[in-house]
């Protein structure tokens, strides 16, 4: 795919799974050469690179110049993988260190002291951790992230069966069963993992935004990601190798912005929170005022960047 300011093709990076490979776009400007600032992304949740993250390669190339990498986790949209839908944050944490590792051997293609991670809710948690370990990262782009995973658990609304099987589901994981499966994305007070009022909708209409029907989606997961969930509080992002930028909804019912507006003033200085006034949804989806505001904080952060 091509126009006058970028273009887009679809690679293959090698996973830390032999014979497994992640599935990756990748963006270049048209308008500047090789080697390029790269921002390097994961998708949230279920939602692949497919629901929606096109127009943010598009925007960060035309905009801002940078190249990205956006890819599908393991086990979810393109990328292989045997065991498919597996909601699994260390699973994401390594394949972010698989496409970052693919970028460093490469200075050819991208400046090594301009590597940039994004975040979108979920994958928050692996780009949170890597900002606090890796010192050659050169800034980070958080929108609507889960950086207090314990906060995100309490936020959550509480389905008694859902927790039920995630306690059975968190078992069967420690002992080595195969898995339970139960819906993702439910409507409120349906049998689902996920069900603030936000959810179903928002999901729904980035499916339709890109010419895809919900409906027909898999939308299921294992439960006993929760205990992933509960057993860590909010990063302390004080310690964070580099800036970062987070751009969060006032009316987000998903990742609340109380929790983030604590993680950032815990931080010291080392997050930039940047409030739009819609919802977790509203960030993601072009035509409404959170959009243009979110993707206008994340170029003006882009090109402060040394």
């Amino acid at each position: 795919m091509s126009n006058t300011k970028y273009t887009r093709e679809t690679i293959k990076i090698p996973s830390v799974e032999e014979g497994i490979e992640l599935d990756v776009w990748f963006y270049r400007p048209s308008v500047s050469a090789a080697p390029y600032p790269v921002i390097i992304v994961g998708h949230g949740a279920t939602l692949t690179k497919e629901i929606g993250l096109d127009v943010f390669g598009r925007r960060w190339a035309e905009d801002a110049q940078y190249a990205s990498l956006i890819f599908d986790y393991r086990g979810f949209g393109s990328s292989g993988g045997k065991v498919r839908d597996l909601l699994d944050v260390t699973q994401q944490r390594q394949d972010y260190e698989s496409v970052l590792k693919w970028a460093r051997a490469r200075p050819d293609l991208f400046r090594a002291n301009k590597i940039v991670l994004g975040a979108i809710s979920l994958s928050g948690i692996p780009v949170g951790e890597l900002a606090m370990c890796d010192a050659a990262l050169a800034g980070v782009i958080a929108q609507c992230p889960v950086l207090d995973r314990l906060g995100l658990a309490l936020d959550t609304p509480v389905n008694f069966p859902i927790v039920g099987w995630a306690v059975v589901d968190g078992l069967r994981w420690l002992f080595g069963f195969s898995r339970i499966w139960v819906p993702a994305i439910g409507r409120p007070g349906s049998y689902a993992f996920q069900t603030v009022p936000s959810a179903f909708d928002g999901f729904s209409k980035l499916y339709d935004q890109n010419g895809l029907d919900f409906s027909k989606a898999r939308n299921m997961l294992c439960p006993g990601l929760a205990f992933a969930l509960v057993t860590k509080k909010a990063y302390p992002l004080k310690t964070a190798k580099c800036p970062m930028l987070v751009v969060a909804g006032k009316t987000d019912d998903l990742v609340k912005l109380h929790r983030l507006e604590s993680v950032a003033k815990a931080a010291e200085g080392k997050v930039d929170l940047h409030v739009t006034p819609g919802g977790h949804f509203d960030l993601l989806m072009p035509g409404n005022e959170s959009f243009d505001l979110n993707i206008e904080a994340q170029i003006a952060f882009l090109k402060k960047l040394p």
